[in-house]
């Protein structure tokens, strides 16, 4: 399962709601766009729940600016190492 796939889910079992943004977006929508990070808009009221969710899938704080969390780490999937972006609204 890819790192997409294994974050929708477990937000899904959490219930907890997000908008894919950034370059992985546009490629979604069909427009090749090279990329090496997935972009994340979360509510800030869940924030912390995000973050415990990343967290066990073996992310961690990198850097923190008001709204914006940038995490890293590692999830095992075909890509290999992917960056993680956070951005609470």
């Amino acid at each position: 399962m890819g790192l997409f796939q294994t974050i929708n889910g477990e937000a899904g079992k959490r219930g907890l709601p997000f908008l894919v943004v950034g370059g992985l977006a546009v490629n979604f929508h069909g427009i090749a766009r090279d990329t090496a990070d997935l972009d994340l808009l979360v509510q800030r009221e869940a924030r912390e729940k995000w973050l415990s969710l990343l967290a066990e899938l073996g992310y961690s704080v990198f850097q923190e600016e008001g709204a914006f969390v940038q995490l890293s780490g590692r999830c095992s999937n075909t890509a290999g190492k992917w960056k993680c972006t956070a951005l609470g609204c």
